[in-house]
């Protein structure tokens, strides 16, 4: 697997799928301040300009720049923080907005008690001003949606359904109409198109917690159900809903603040960002231009 220079592995021999850098080049950090004086010493200079990466390692959009204008990913950008590092915490990865909706599609919150949980996403005209890839998505769930107790034992049942032994699952699908409402509304966007062929792809829900988005290699971001295609919605966001495991053994779905909002059955109202919303057997999720996301009872099917 070939090494960039600074030391990543990458799926790509031109470029690194990780911090884009040019591999085989020479390293961006190889030229250190020699300043007198312990601020500047052993720090990297910024790196100087130069052609980016022909296709972005992150959505696979041409570039011919920094930044992918797609989902701005910033050919220049440091490896992702650790996730312990407070100031990596909270940035949101929005998907492609569609046409009509304002910046972030929700409104920002001034409440000091929202801290610490995520920040609204935002339209992608450019890159963050830090410049700084986006945190794992595990740890940009707010805290007060984590669950207080796992499902209840898998022994009884719900909605009158044998839960088998506690296992659900999902089916993603196409939804024709509701792309076609989603397009009435916001307009038609040149770059979304309804796909000619998608078949049903089913996620069994494991775990307590399921995070519902797109894959990014270079931001460290891989949901448990990952709509990252082919076909790719590009409306969903990076980190777009959860999926939280209730007490009763039902689930509930949560938006993370999405770029596009979050649609629970018919209902032309989005759900309200980072508050929970039971579901039941049968109950369906829209999210993105044209994702569906039915919810079953039972494990997946041989």
């Amino acid at each position: 697997m070939p090494l960039c220079p600074r030391g990543h592995e990458s799926d790509l021999d031109d470029y690194c799928d990780v911090c884009g850098v040019a591999i085989g080049g020479a390293p961006p950090g190889a030229a250190r301040s020699g300043a007198v004086g312990t601020e500047g010493e052993g720090r990297e200079q910024a790196p100087g300009p130069r052609t980016g990466p022909s296709v972005c390692p992150d959505c696979a959009n041409p570039m011919d720049g920094r930044f992918c204008e797609r989902c701005g990913f910033d050919a220049f950008a440091v490896p992702a923080r650790p996730a312990t590092d407070p100031a990596a915490q909270g940035e949101a990865i929005s998907g492609t907005a569609l046409p009509g909706a304002t910046a972030g599609g929700h409104p920002s919150s001034a409440d000091p008690s929202s801290a610490g949980q995520a920040s609204p996403d935002s339209s992608l005209a450019g890159p963050s001003s830090s410049g700084r890839p986006p945190a794992d998505e595990r740890h940009m769930v707010p805290n007060h949606l984590a669950p207080s107790r796992p499902p209840r034992p898998a022994a009884e049942t719900v909605d009158g359904h044998d839960a088998a032994d506690g296992a659900w699952h999902v089916v993603v699908a196409a939804d024709r109409t509701y792309f076609d409402r989603i397009e009435s509304e916001h307009g038609a966007d040149p770059d979304i198109a309804f796909p000619r062929f998608c078949p049903e792809r089913r996620f069994p829900l494991g775990s307590a917690q399921v995070v519902i988005g797109r894959r990014s290699r270079s931001r460290g971001i891989y949901p448990e159900i990952d709509l990252a295609g082919p076909p790719e919605d590009p409306a969903v966001s990076h980190l777009h809903a959860l999926l939280i495991g209730q007490p009763d053994g039902s689930w509930a779905v949560v938006d993370l603040r999405s770029a596009n909002r979050t649609y629970v059955n018919d209902s032309v109202e989005p759900i309200e960002p980072e508050t929970p919303v039971p579901l039941r057997d049968g109950d369906q999720i829209r999210l993105g231009a044209w994702t569906r996301i039915t919810l079953r009872v039972g494990p997946l099917p041989h």
